[in-house]
């Protein structure tokens, strides 16, 4: 397979692996059938979602979802639908099977159940991917896992009692795991869309609070210092939850594609942009006169404490004529003007260019974060929340 397949089918699995992962946590986050819809919704028709950008209902994005995991997998090239093996008959069946019992036609997975043949299937793909190269594996489960960071959540409504250790935000929000997840991503960068990695790695660290939040005079607040975070109101965990939901939905809209990470980029924002650019060329050019002034003045320096004292005295003992005189002067002018000199140019020209594109670059990251990142406290102190988050 050749290198840009190799590069594509690494973004495939890191897709198929959120897409796995959100599809058992819509359902268990309470999707079910809609009852049949009325005789007047009949003259009833919105826009289309895909000319929207959005999908409404969850009904819809859980099939959506369903169809998702049935193309990444085909799109992997390891089985097709004519041919494949039974765990992945299921699989490429669960879109119309999503549908037919969302229309109440038939009986569909519990989450357990569903959970057992995605994981059967994904251990699977699993070593498919390990076999073809790490790289694809290690994709398909930085997606999965990032995704889990909200869809293996539920709302303390729909929690029981005896939920799973690992489904606890001050695990699934912990440091040490949004470090993992922000390493994979940045292992990743190159797969991914432009700009797409750098800034979901700079807002994991926002939300990395599983051990950071702690009741103050009535306020949630949040507190790097503490080791064990508070135990949250069910109201203070739902709408926690809720800032990450759309969170995560920022997300999907980087890693999918759905919107090009600099499309949030507003007009102000290219401006400041373009200003930062500018000025950073400018200290960059200063630095580099800066610098040219300082070789100049050592090699005045040099010349003057280093090499014409001594050069003067063997001249005097040897009485030059002019042709003696002119071939000292060439061979100093190429020993320290000539050779150095456009080595230095050429090194600082690179340089200003990586500088430049460098600031260019973090100055895009910083506003594209601006406009997409959520502020875990949005819901809990609206007065006081994250002026990045829009």
């Amino acid at each position: 397979m050749s290198e840009t397949n190799a590069a594509s089918r690494v973004r495939i699995a890191f897709l198929l692996g959120w897409s796995v992962s959100e599809l058992h946590g819509r359902l268990r986050h309470g999707v079910r059938p809609m009852p049949p819809a009325s005789a007047s919704a009949a003259e009833y028709a919105p826009r289309l979602d895909v000319a929207d950008g959005e999908i409404e209902k969850s009904t819809d994005a859980f099939v959506f979802t369903a169809q998702r995991v049935a193309r990444f997998f085909h799109a992997l090239e390891f089985e097709t639908p004519a041919h494949a093996s039974p765990l992945a008959q299921e699989i490429f069946a669960l879109p119309e099977n999503a549908r037919a019992w969302l229309a109440g036609k038939r009986k569909f997975y519990t989450p357990r159940e569903l959970r057992d043949v995605l994981n059967a299937w994904t251990m699977q793909v699993w070593a498919q991917l390990d076999a073809f190269s790490p790289a694809s594996a290690q994709a398909f489960t930085a997606g999965m896992s990032l995704a889990d960071t909200y869809w293996y959540l539920r709302l303390p409504a729909r929690r029981p009692a005896r939920a799973p250790s690992g489904e606890a935000w001050q695990r699934l929000l912990s440091k040490f795991r949004l470090d993992v997840e922000r390493t994979r991503l940045a292992s990743l960068e190159k797969h991914l869309p432009a700009y797409v990695a750098p800034v979901i790695r700079k807002q994991l660290r926002a939300w990395s609070i599983g051990t950071a939040l702690v009741y103050r005079d009535s306020k949630l607040t949040r507190d790097s210092k503490i080791k064990n975070a508070a135990t949250l109101t069910a109201e203070d965990e739902t709408r926690l939850q809720n800032a990450l939901a759309r969170q995560a939905h920022e997300w999907s809209n980087l890693l999918f594609g759905w919107r090009a990470a600099t499309t949030y980029l507003r007009d102000a924002d290219r401006w400041w942009i373009k200003i930062g650019r500018r000025a950073g060329l400018f200290g960059v050019l200063l630095i580099t006169t800066l610098a040219l002034v300082l070789f100049s003045m050592w090699i005045a320096i040099f010349l003057s404490v280093a090499v014409l004292p001594g050069l003067f005295a063997f001249l005097n003992q040897k009485q030059p004529g002019l042709g003696d005189w002119l071939g000292i002067v060439n061979f100093l002018w190429t020993l320290l003007i000539a050779a150095p000199v456009p080595l230095i140019l050429r090194a600082l020209f690179q340089a200003t260019r990586t500088i430049q594109q460098w600031l260019d670059d973090q100055l895009t990251i910083y506003f594209i974060d601006r406009r997409t990142a959520v502020a875990w406290d949005r819901y809990i102190n609206p007065k006081s929340q994250n002026p990045k988050s829009q």
